[in-house]
Order: C-alpha cells, then structure tokens, then sequence
C-alpha cells in the first residue's frame, strides 16, 4: 500500500515537481501545527486555534514549497555530488545564507496574516530572526547533512517540513517520521522529518 502510495507520489513530483512541493509543504506544516497544538503543548485555556493552523498550512503552500522547490534545485546544480566536502557546503549555504532568509519570510508571513503592521514585523525580526535561526543549527545541521548526503534533490522538502507556533513550552520529541519540537525564544517549532531529531530542552 504505502509503496503504491510513493510510486504515485513520485509520478506526480516527477510530473509538477513545485505544485507538489507546495501541497507537500501545506501538509507537512498543517500536521505539525495540528501535533504541537493536539498533543505536544496543548493550551487548555485557549484550545484548538484552527486559523493558526491555516495561516501556517498557507505558509508552507505559497511561500515553503515554491521557495523550497527554487533554492534546493538551484543550489544542487550549482554544486552537484554528494562527497563530504560537497555535503558540507551545502549545509552551511543553508544555514547561514537560507535559514535566515527563510525566517524573515516567515516571520513577515505570519505578521501579515495576523494583521500586525510593518513596524510590529521589522521589530519581531530584529528581536527573534538571530536567536531562532542559532537556535535551529542544532536540529538542522544535522539532519541537512543526512539530507544532502542521502536523499535525491526532487524529495528535498519531503525530509524538510516544519510549522511554527507562537505559543511558548518546553522542548520535546515525539515520533512521525520522527517530528521534534524545540522552543526558541517563545517560539514553539514543530518540524516532520524523515530523519532523527534529538530531544532538546
């Protein structure tokens, strides 16, 4: 069954690799919200809030997927191969060049779809972006190098899905296809990837 499942998947990635990508996206980030909101830090007070959970679902569709999509095929035919010296420049254009890119134009995101002005942005950015992206290294270091190493260029954003709260709690690791959540400076990150993700506090 999940065979069949991949197959078609990879047909489909194959055929229009970034609406693909976007719906991977959509569904990677929907179901990490829904597993930090569900069961790894549920707000008993609050409950379920269903439009956080669109704005990052909408989040990984318009923005993650497509991006993703441009910056990884960009990035493999710019250095193609897996060597160790390779895999490595990989990781750190991602992480030193991407990573923060990529938080801004979350942060910008969400900060619009919360109806919060530019001001109120620029001040989260210049607040959060370095903490969140130092803080992120020891996740996604390790788990890009796996991914660089490993896995083709065309199922990248399998094996890099995530969703952001704004609520704050406690680290913790639960399991589907190993999803981790990490707080960073109040910011609860919930991330599926098909790769191991160490417990943080």
């Amino acid at each position: 069954m999940f065979g069949r499942l991949w197959t078609s998947y990879n047909a489909a990635l194959e055929k229009n690799p970034m609406l693909i990508k976007a719906m991977t996206s959509l569904t990677g980030f929907t179901l990490g919200d829904i597993l930090a909101q569900k069961f790894v830090m549920p707000d008993e007070e609050k409950g379920y809030d269903l439009m956080r959970t669109v704005r990052l679902g909408s989040f990984g569709f318009l923005i993650h997927g497509p991006t993703g999509h441009y910056f990884y095929s960009w990035l493999d035919k710019q250095i193609p191969g897996t060597a160790m010296k390779t895999v490595a420049t990989k990781v750190a254009i991602d992480q030193l060049l991407w990573n923060p890119c990529f938080g801004v134009m979350f942060f910008s995101y969400l900060g619009l779809a919360e109806g919060k002005s530019f001001a109120d942005i620029q001040t989260k950015i210049k607040n959060d972006l370095s903490t969140a992206v130092v803080g992120s290294w020891t996740v996604w270091i390790p788990a890009h190098f796996v991914n660089f190493r490993f896995v083709p260029s065309s199922q990248r954003l399998v094996c890099n899905l995530g969703g952001r709260g704004r609520e704050g709690g406690k680290g913790g690791m639960i399991c589907l296809f190993c999803c981790c959540c990490v707080e960073e400076n109040g910011e609860k990150f919930v991330s599926l990837v098909l790769l191991f993700a160490p417990f943080l506090d």
